[in-house]
């Protein structure tokens, strides 16, 4: 959060902060309440809920029928309705770091870091089954550590 902040920031106010005598900062801008209108079922993990991480599949036809994947990051991967009901779950063990593309006719594709072998880092792969609300498992790559590039 401080890092987009500060990215957002005017690159005058930035060096203001630099040196003395600057001129000071403006005031921080006023703060914003954002209430939800709902939630999803808890994930089924015994007394600990490890819900985490969603992605959002929006349904450009029908918005109503969007599709939210998110981590159980004990057990698995659910797919949810708007209502927040559970549609689907992979008992896939430990996943995080959900994403997804939708990439037209080809489908949309769900990566997520599995830590199931800690030793040995994986990504798994499934396709998102828009009409049936589940996920297809496609099989897991190698992961590695990613690579950080500077912003231009």
């Amino acid at each position: 959060m401080r890092v987009a902040l500060l990215c957002g920031l005017p690159a005058a106010l930035l060096a203001g902060f630099a040196g003395a005598g600057a001129t000071p900062p403006s005031p921080a801008p006023a703060t914003v309440t954002v209430t939800a209108r709902g939630e999803t079922e808890p994930v089924g993990t015994a007394a600990a809920d490890a819900a985490d991480d969603p992605a959002i599949w929006r349904n450009r036809r029908n918005p109503a029928a969007s599709l939210i994947v998110g981590t159980d990051k004990k057990a698995g991967l659910h797919v949810y309705g708007l209502d927040g009901r559970s549609r689907h779950f992979l008992p896939d063990g430990r996943l995080n770091n959900v994403d997804l593309v939708d990439m037209g006719r080809a489908g949309v594709i769900v990566v997520a870091s599995d830590r199931n072998d800690e030793a040995a880092a994986r990504l798994r792969l499934y396709r998102l089954d828009i009409g049936a609300a589940r996920l297809v498992p496609l099989g897991t790559v190698p992961g590695g550590r990613a690579r950080l590039m500077a912003c231009a």
